[in-house]
Parts: structure tokens; C-alpha cells; sequence
């Protein structure tokens, strides 16, 4: 039933695939389902019949443990794949204050966030005020010299960093300014 849920449709939720990658595992796995090459894990041969790499396969499996909140926001595209992934960690009490984190403060959170609470999780001290504290702190912009200079890289030579790059530009539009003023 797995399998033909997977082949049929083409367009599954990720909590649909987390939960097929589970229940075929755990098939897999009780069955005792021998492979053509000797030694052959599970996992491995779910890779080559899913066309998916082994910590991918993890990483949906993880979904697992979601709370349905979390999963049905990760399944509408609220709240990132990775990030999910990460938040599947914590208990199920925490999983449910994040939930309503992010509905009081219409927030998601990035992945260095949702890896930050997943570590105070492990080390005991994830409380509300925790979560509140890191789903409060600015998200880090890209940095604007690499924004800039990302189409010109080509033009400088190998070991340039985005700031050295940066002011170069701007000393030759500094230059062409003055030219084309005058």
C-alpha cells in the first residue's frame, strides 16, 4: 500500500513521505526483507528504491516526531524543511510552545534558531522564556558585499574576498563618476 501510495502520486506532503519513509523502514526492517547484495541495511535499500540519499531518508523520518502543528505548518510551507527537522528533537511540551510562539509573535524559525533550541533542549533548558528569547533575536541579513559583488566575481582574481572586491568597484565607480561629471 506504501509503495503504490508513493509511485501514484506525484506530488506528496512531507509528512506524507515522512510517514511512508517510516512505515516502509520499519517493514523493511521486522520483515527481514533480504536484498540481492548480502549485508545490505534498510535504509539502503529504501535509498535505491526512493532515489534518495540515507541522512535525507533520516531527515523525513525525523518528521515523524513532530507534533501535528508543526508538521501540518512544515506541510503548507510555514515553516521550513530543515529547521522541522531540527525542532523534531525537542519534547513534544516544547514542540507545543514553539507552536505557539510562533502564533503570538507570527514568526518562524530559521534553521541557527531552531538548532540553538534543539541544543538547549538536549541540555535541559529550553523553557518558554527560551524560546521566546531566541525567536526574538534579529535573523541575520546576507551580507551586502557579498550581495553586491556575487555577479562580478569572475572579474577578480582567485582569494579576493567580498569586501576587498567591494571596494574595488567602488573606487572605479568613484573614478567613472568624476570622469563623466566633469
Amino acid at each position: 500500500m506504501v509503495d503504490s501510495n508513493l509511485e501514484r502520486r506525484e506530488k506528496l506532503l512531507y509528512s506524507e513521505k515522512a510517514w511512508a519513509y517510516r512505515v516502509k523502514l520499519e517493514a523493511l526492517n521486522h520483515r527481514g526483507i533480504m536484498s540481492d547484495t548480502p549485508g545490505q541495511l534498510s535504509v539502503e535499500i529504501l535509498c535505491e528504491q526512493m532515489g534518495e540519499s540515507r541522512n535525507q531518508i533520516f531527515r523525513f523520518v525525523r518528521l515523524t516526531e513532530l507534533v501535528p502543528a508543526l508538521a501540518d505548518k512544515v506541510d503548507v510551507r510555514e515553516l521550513a524543511f530543515n529547521p522541522a527537522v531540527e525542532l523534531s528533537f525537542l519534547t513534544r511540551t516544547e514542540q507545543g510552545m514553539v507552536v505557539d510562539c510562533m502564533a503570538k509573535y507570527q514568526i518562524k524559525p530559521s534553521l541557527s534558531q531552531a538548532q540553538r533550541m534543539k541544543k538547549a533542549s538536549q541540555e535541559g533548558g529550553l523553557t518558554l522564556y527560551k524560546i521566546e528569547s531566541i525567536l526574538a533575536e534579529p535573523k541575520k541579513a546576507p551580507d551586502k558585499a557579498i550581495l553586491a559583488v556575487t555577479g562580478y566575481i569572475r572579474f577578480f582574481p582567485k582569494g579576493f574576498t567580498p569586501e576587498q572586491m567591494d571596494a574595488v568597484i567602488i573606487e572605479l565607480l568613484t573614478g567613472w563618476t568624476a570622469r563623466t561629471a566633469g
